[in-house]
């Protein structure tokens, strides 16, 4: 049926009434009872002096994998859901490098023998999980190749610098400089694991080659260097000049956001991790002025708070999977405890 050229569908479409409705429900109902759960599950956790990752986490889990043993109803993953994820990563990362992150103090950390700890760390806890991932020593039935031994010997491995940076801010040791310190030691050792396994299984296998890693490597730095120049030297006197000129409401926090995803998108398409790249556009918007620090600041904080931090969180607790039980007993031992031990090894 049609009127003049409209029609009944072109409307239905308008409105969101196609077929993807359905899914977008469910989404909002996702987020909607991820937030609030794992809001009050923050509450209880703090009073027993448990930090709200493992709130998070374990609102995650509950609405997820765990409701699922029931059949009734429970929370999955969705495209919407994974992209407000991701949005929430990008958000985290870029609030810890402008506000949380004393610039100077940390390109002092960056010294030589921080980096050798970091390489040694990595060192240490991705040959220990290889033990469990090869069957060299151990045999658990993986029958893995040698390159998806690596890749799996570097998830297991790698710290969360997620985990790391929410733990150090809580505890307000991210300004202090044993924590920075830390902080350094833990973004060089992701690094390293995260290219270890884009090299090993990822986008970039076809390039594991000396010329491949040179150009791969020269790229990261590049990209680095022309967000550092462009964040620190070139987009505050812009912003600055813009508010003066363009009288918007919340305009520098516009400008911002749109750029710090503009960034991400950069920091992807050259091989590095996005969530590294919001970190970096963040840490070098040091030069920002006080009153537009002031103006975006508190707003990018309270949304990162109470929305993206706990579904940041939340999403590992729902990607959780009961499927291990169907290892053998030993394999499974073998899998968590032994890269635990590596992990705290390679720490030390």
């Amino acid at each position: 049926m049609s009127l003049e050229g409209f029609s009944l569908q072109a409307i239905a479409d308008l409105f969101g009434f196609g077929e993807h409705t359905h899914e977008l429900h469910q989404s909002l109902l996702t987020l909607g009872m991820l937030i609030i759960v794992a809001k009050l599950a923050e509450g209880v956790f703090r009073r027993l002096r448990l930090n709200s990752i493992i709130a998070y986490a374990a609102t995650g889990m509950f609405l997820g994998p765990v409701l699922e043993l029931t059949g009734v109803w429970w929370i999955e993953p969705s495209l919407h859901l994974e992209l407000v994820l991701a949005l929430g990563v990008f958000i985290f990362f870029f609030l810890i490098g402008l506000d949380e992150v004393d610039i100077s103090s940390f390109m002092s950390s960056l010294r030589g023998h921080y980096f050798l700890a970091a390489v040694l760390s990595v060192i240490v806890s991705l040959s220990i999980s290889m033990l469990v991932t090869t069957d060299v020593v151990f045999d658990f039935g993986l029958k893995l190749n040698f390159t998806e031994s690596l890749a799996l010997a570097g998830v297991l491995s790698m710290t969360s610098l997620g985990i790391v940076a929410k733990v150090l801010t809580d505890g307000g040791y991210l300004k202090q400089p044993v924590g920075l310190q830390i902080f350094t030691v833990v973004i060089i050792a992701e690094l390293i694991t995260l290219l270890l396994i884009g090299f090993s299984i990822g986008e970039h296998a076809h390039q594991v080659s000396p010329v491949g890693i040179l150009i791969l490597l020269g790229k990261v730095a590049g990209f680095s260097v022309v967000t550092w120049v462009l964040s620190s030297r070139v987009l505050p006197p812009v912003v600055a000049l813009l508010q003066r000129v363009i009288q918007v409401p919340q305009l520098s926090l516009g400008l911002l956001l749109g750029m710090l995803f503009l960034i991400v998108y950069g920091a992807e398409a050259v091989g590095l991790h996005g969530s590294l790249g919001a970190l970096l556009f963040g840490a070098s918007l040091s030069n920002l002025p006080y009153q537009v620090q002031r103006e975006i600041i508190p707003g990018i904080r309270s949304v990162a708070e109470g929305f993206f931090v706990p579904l940041f969180f939340a999403s590992a607790g729902l990607s959780f999977s009961f499927t291990f039980v169907t290892l053998p007993l030993e394999a499974m031992a073998g899998l968590a405890l032994i890269p635990l031990l590596g992990n705290f090894t390679g720490a030390f």
